[in-house]
Parts: structure tokens; sequence; C-alpha cells
């Protein structure tokens, strides 16, 4: 038995997997627990199951003999058995159950309890071997759990709290990094209220006393806020893949293409009335980019083979030529009212195996009044792509949407993607949203499709390189700009070279419409739906239907319809993990139904923002377009532009004063010549009046090359002598001039603090002081620390 355990020494996966190889997982998580923050409680050991499935009497046992005598002494109103499976993981969170005894309850109400929770594990698992932690129940005001999983959290200092009771409420984030931490010999107390301050002080704790993620739950009785259970994100019983080191490409199988003589590949361009063969011609093939390699196979064909033994050996033996006997086989319907998306296909399979599927297929297609004139098969060699990926380009737009992961393309309907944003002009790729990849769609060992879980630590892992990034982008750009119009492309990505089809191949166009705009929040608890079943089983609450099918209905639009029909039925919204550029979006989009997008951005913020304000010449605004970012320019009032001109000859004649070098100088000098130019346009004169003007003020005034400076002037007499300085300074020539309110500064002063410290000064009886010069084209003024009050003695500092 386990009672009231005090915390391990050793915080570590050695010490909880002994304890929990007894006692199970949730009692080891509650002896890592101050017992300051838990409920008291009794665990009864593994051995008790055991003695259970022996088929001897609970009350028998020694350990149960115990907890009798330990619940006397408790005197509890209610209790509560939880189910302490000895390998649960996070994965397996509600697996067994737990059960609560209501007051009046007597020990062999606690016997048949313990009884059921037995039979309840052996149902769900029977191999399952349970612990059982006994607690007193208590009726809480608030409850909810606390994570820094690593699905959470891209760090573990921020942490997602999740409020259960009362009632549901959307998770929210908090960062425990600069929180208090608790004392963990004392109660948490946290007020007659939701304990968000409480719950970062606790997470804090958890985050520097433990090295791994974590899930808590929490609730808070009587003004005191209790742990129940904390579960590990052990990496050491993470059973999951590492996608970038575990995902070996399988060999390439041995085709002999040339052996083929009745079965020709679809040639790119060539007329056709299949879209599917159609969308290769969209592609860029053309520009040297090996194209697939399909093989159109009619149902008149397969029929004759089926009946015509020699026809079908030699059918046969050509699909294996060409495929390796490892293909794919999909099927393109044009007939009028059947829905084209998500055709019927199959997992990687034998030739034999494939022609036995088509027979199926042909049977159902007849019972649908399918004219054979309006279907095909599809079939080509299985590409074993280590990721895929949806990217969507407009005509003429240089940023492309890239949604990617890991494995085959139709987990993309319904899992978490990466979203990437690549500006194919500036060839630079913005990830945008951070996604948690839980698990992908992938080729079992027996051809079969199905999930497969991703190793925690590796879920935030980007799942494509850069340069794949920049291909699928760039390369959708130029389809884009090739057709005119939105470009809406699935890949193949990640391709063995060996395979000789390329590393990434455009392989579907979708004409389905693109709509990035806010979709609906969470504002109800999500319900997962993976099968039919499912929608049997709603609640009669609210709710959010989380679309999460098992692998064999993601293409099952029967599926996808009924979820449909529940939705308007009941105006549920859904939500969908997967890309919004997927088929599935698209349907509930169309239809109306409110979509929560678990890992869109709630809105698309402006990336790189930089406002300017300012004038510039005319083809600044087209070229920056040309480099790839998106303008907001505007056309400045007539009646402001010779003003507005003026003040540009202010921040030219700065960076003139800047430039640093002999070519630079001519460069400004020659933006200033043109705003020069501007303004008399601005005026109404014509630039050769200007010219001729100033040439005319040359001859009769002189020009300013001699740098002239008239210092002052006075009237003489006879033996008034003539001063002539050899050279003076800006600074010497005006000095700053201030009264009680005014501060006059000479132009020449302030445009030489263009490359200087800038100008001091203070205003009369004030002690505050001010600089101000010339930064960027704007006059800046900067107040510093006060001046000392001058004495009776001493003048007042003067600027």
């Amino acid at each position: 038995m386990l009672t009231n355990a005090k915390l391990p020494k050793n915080y570590d996966f050695v010490t909880h997997k002994k304890t929990s190889e007894r006692y199970g997982v949730k009692a080891a998580g509650l002896t890592f627990i101050p017992s300051a923050w838990r409920l008291d409680f009794f665990g009864l050991s593994c051995d008790v199951h055991k003695h259970w499935m022996q088929g001897r009497k609970l009350s028998t046992n020694p350990e149960v003999k115990k907890l009798k005598a330990w619940l006397e002494k408790q005197s509890f109103d209610q209790v509560i058995l939880r189910s302490s499976g000895v390998t649960e993981t996070l994965q397996d969170r509600g697996k067994f159950a737990s059960i609560e005894l209501s007051k009046m309850w007597g020990f062999q109400d606690v016997l048949d309890q313990l009884a059921a929770l037995f039979q309840q594990a052996s149902r769900v698992d029977r191999d399952a071997l349970l612990g059982v932690v006994v607690q007193e129940f208590l009726s809480v005001k608030y409850a909810g759990h606390l994570s820094n999983e690593y699905r959470v959290s891209p760090t573990v200092n921020q942490w997602s709290y999740e409020l259960e009771r009362p009632h549901w409420v959307p998770a929210k984030g908090i960062n425990s990094k600069l929180a208090t931490p608790p004392d963990p010999n004392s109660e948490l107390r946290c007020g007659n209220q939701i304990p968000h301050q409480p719950l970062r002080s606790v997470a804090h704790y958890l985050a520097d006393e433990f090295p791994e993620r974590c899930h808590i739950e929490w609730f808070v009785y009587e003004s005191s806020l209790f742990i129940a259970q904390i579960d590990f994100e052990w990496p050491e019983i993470d059973q999951g893949l590492d996608p970038k080191r575990d995902l070996r490409p399988t060999q390439p199988p041995t085709l002999d293409l040339e052996a083929a003589t009745t079965l020709k590949p679809y040639t790119i361009g060539e007329v056709t009335k299949w879209p599917k063969l159609q969308n290769l011609s969209d592609f860029d093939f053309e520009n040297g980019n090996p194209p697939p390699r399909i093989y159109p196979l009619t149902p008149q064909r397969i029929i004759s083979a089926q009946s015509d033994k020699k026809k079908f050996e030699e059918l046969v033996a050509d699909m294996v030529a060409l495929t390796g006997d490892r293909l794919v086989v999909r099927t393109e319907c044009v007939q009028k009212g059947i829905d084209r998306f998500n055709l019927p296909r199959t997992d990687t399979t034998s030739v034999e195996k494939a022609l036995e599927w088509c027979g199926k297929i042909i049977s159902d297609f007849e019972k649908r009044s399918i004219s054979k004139r309006n279907y095909i098969f599809l079939f080509h060699a299985f590409l074993p792509a280590k990721s895929a990926a949806w990217a969507y380009a407009k005509p003429g737009n240089p940023v492309v949407i890239v949604d990617a992961l890991w494995g085959l393309p139709d987990g993309l309907q319904v899992l978490p993607v990466d979203t990437y944003e690549v500006n194919v002009k500036q060839n630079k790729v913005v990830q945008t949203n951070s996604t948690y990849k839980p698990k992908f769609l992938t080729e079992l060992s027996d051809g079969s499709w199905d999930y497969r879980d991703v190793k925690s630590h590796c879920g935030r892992q980007s799942v494509l390189s850069k340069s794949d990034k920049l291909e699928v982008a760039r390369r959708t750009a130029e389809i884009a700009d090739k057709l005119g119009e939105d470009a809406q492309i699935m890949w193949f990505c990640e391709i063995p070279l060996a395979y000789k089809v390329g590393r990434n191949v455009p392989w579907f166009r979708s004409r389905e419409r693109f709509d990035p705009a806010p979709r609906q929040e969470l504002n109800y608890r999500p319900f997962t739906i993976s099968t039919p079943s499912d929608l049997e089983n709603l609640p009669q609450e609210k709710v959010t239907l989380k679309l999460s099918p098992n692998a064999d209905l993601i293409r099952d639009d029967k599926f996808l319809d009924a979820i449909v029909k529940v939705a308007k039925e009941r105006s549920l919204p859904v939500q969908v993990e997967g890309s919004i550029l997927c088929h599935a979006f698209y349907k509930l989009d169309q239809e109306g139904i409110p979509v929560v997008l678990s890992n869109a951005p709630k809105y698309y913020r402006k990336r790189n923002r930089q406002v300017f304000g300012k004038l510039v010449r005319d083809k600044i605004p087209a070229n920056i377009v040309a480099g790839g970012e998106t303008v907001k320019e505007a056309r400045l009032a007539q009646a402001d532009l010779a003003t507005g001109l003026a003040g540009k000859l202010l921040e030219e004649i700065e960076e003139f004063l800047r430039a640093p070098s002999r070519d630079d100088k001519a460069a400004e000098i020659a933006d200033l010549l043109e705003v020069v130019k501007g303004i008399a346009l601005a005026s109404g004169l014509s630039w050769s009046q200007i010219e001729k003007l100033a040439k005319e003020k040359s001859t009769k005034r002189g020009g300013f090359k001699d740098g002239r400076v008239l210092v002052e002037t006075t009237l003489p007499h006879r033996d008034s002598p003539i001063e002539r300085l050899e050279q003076v300074h800006l600074g010497d020539l005006g000095a700053v001039e201030t009264t009680e309110d005014v501060a006059e500064i000479p132009a020449s002063n302030l445009v030489s603090t263009a490359n200087g410290p800038g100008i001091i000064f203070s205003f009369e009886d004030d002690t505050a002081r001010f600089r101000v010069s010339l930064r960027e084209g704007r006059v800046q003024i900067t107040k510093l620390d006060t001046k000392v009050p001058a004495s009776n003695d001493d003048q007042p500092e003067l600027f």
C-alpha cells in the first residue's frame, strides 16, 4: 500500500517508473506533489488487481483490509476510487474509469466498485494492470487543467490552463517565468476566485523543479488550490517517431519501363477529358522538371482482361514492370452529379490486389448508374515522399502560402500542419504558425495507410527544409503566373531521387476558392468525431464538433456529409485541424458552417511593417512592389506639394551631409536637383525659366563657389580698417538666442547638426535643457537633465 508518501529524493524517471510498476502512474505522480498541495490518499498496489484476476475475494486481500482500517479513521462523507494504470501515458488520459461513492456508502460498496474498475479495465485493455488511488471526494467550486506539454507550449515557461468546472472555458495562456514560487510546505491559498495567480506560482515551481514537461489536474476547495494529478511527458516512454530520422525512404522498386507493351503513361499536353490528367498540363514540366508517370486504365480493359486469362496475365505483367508491384490506383470521374473530390483510391498495394479492387469499384459504380465512359482508373508506382504540401499563389502576388506535413497528402486534410508564407520575389520564408504536429499519415509495412505518432519533442520541427519551401512556393507562383489565375496545388515532397521524378512533384490542382478570412472562435467544448458512432453519442449541450476521422474515413464523403448534417441541424461549429487549402475545410465553409481553425492565426498581421509618411521619387512604390513587398501609397494634395517638396529639401540636405564618399555626395546632389525641379513644377514654373533666372543672378551677384561669409556691416569713417577673417565655422556665425519662452536657432546651425552632436539650449529662468538636431529628415528635440540654477554672483548659463 502507498499512503501520503513523502516527496522522493530523486525526481527522475527511474524513481517514477519504480513506483508506477507497483502502484500505477496516478499514484506515482501523487508522490511527486508536495503533501500540502494534495488530498490524503491510499494507494492499492497492482497485487490487488492480480488477486481479483485470480478469482479470489477482494475482502481477503491484506492491502484491502488495511484500506478498510484507513477509511474508518478518515470518516469521509464521500469517496472516489481512481484507476491508476501501470502503463498509462499522457495520451491515455481517461482510458480507465474512476468511480465516486456517494453518501451512505459502506465498505461493501468499495469492494463492489473496485471490482467494477477492474472489469472496465479488462474490457478496454485485457493486458492492463491497475493500481487504485482512494481519496475523499469533494464537491469543488473550480476545477481544470494546467499544462506546458510540447503540444501546447513552445517553451517550458509558457503554460495553458483550462477551466472544466463549474463550466468549460477555452484554454488561456500564462507565463510562469517571473512568478513568485510558492512554499511547498504551505497550502496554496487562492480565495474565492479562479486561481490564475496561484496557478502561475505552481507552474513556476513545476518548471523549476522538474526537467520534463507535465500536465496537472487541479481543483479549488474552500479557498485552497489542490493538485489532483500530475502526468509527465517522459521521453523514455515516448513511442512516437522522429520524422527527420525515422522516416527512412524504402528502396525504389525495380522498374522495367520498356517491358510494358500495352500500357503507356499519359503524355503531358495530350488532349484528354480527364481533369486529373489535364491538371498535369497546368504545371511546369515544360521547364525541365521531370513529370510523374501516370498510366490510364479503362474499366473496359479491366473487364476484358478478367474474362480472358491470357489478357489478364499480359496486363498484370505490364503493370508489374511499370510499378515494381507496389502501386496506387486512383479514380477519375466526369459524370454530372458525382463529386470529384475524395473519389476512391487504394493504399499501396500489389497489382493483383489492385485489379481486384478495380473490379469492386466497377461493380459499385454500375449500381450507382455511373457510365463506364465517364470514369477511368489512373495508376502509378508508389512514391515514398517523406512529406506533402498544399500551396496557394495568386498571379502577380509574390506571397505564396504553403501548408506542409510529413507523410502522405491525405493527412493534410485533418491533421495539424505547418503553415509558411514565402515571398518568392525576396526569396524569403516566414513561418507564420509554429504548429505542434502530433501525428501524420504514412504507409505501413503491409502497404496500408494509417496514422503514426510523432515524438513529443519533435512535434514542433519544421516539416520542410528552407530549400524545399522556396522551391514549392516559387514553382507554384510561376504556375499561377503562367495560367493567369489562382493556383492551389498539392505536392509530393522529398521524394528519393532514385525515382527519377524530381524531389518535389506537383500532383493535383484544386479549383476550390481559398478564403483566408478570420474564422469562428472556440466557444464550446470540443467533442471529437472520429467515427460515425461518435455522432450518435453527442452530448445534449452545445459543443464544437472536432473533425478527427480515423485514417480510413479521411476520404469518405459520406462521413463528412453526416457531420455537415448534424452541424446544420444543431447549429454546431466544426473544428478543423488540417489545412484550409484542403477539401474538408472548403466543403464546411461552402455549407455555411462556422469553422474553428485550430492552427490558423486569429488575424493576419503585417510583417516587417515600416511607416514612412514621406515624399519619394515617383517610381519608388512600384520598385518596392517589384521587390516583393506590399505598398500603401497616396498622392500629396496639390495645394501642399510645393511646401512638401521644400521640406524634402531638408531631408536631402541631411543625406548629402552624411554621404561618405565623392560618388555618394554626387548622387545626393542629384536628388537635391530633382527636388528643386519638382518645386518649380509644383509652382507652375518651367525649368528653362528657372535656369535663365539662375544665370542672370549669377552674372549680376555671383554664385557660391568662393564660400564667402558676410559677418556684419557698419557705416564707415575715415580711420575704419577693413576687417578680413581668413576662415570661420558655422558655429561662430549665429548663436542660439533664447528668451523666456522662445529659442531662435539659425538654419545653418541646425543643418550642421546632421554630422554633429546637436545644439543644446535652455530657456531663461528654466532649469530644463534641450538638445535639437537634424536626424533622418526630422528635427529631433531631446529633453536632457536639468541645469544647475545660477547663483546671484553668476551670469545665467546661455547656449
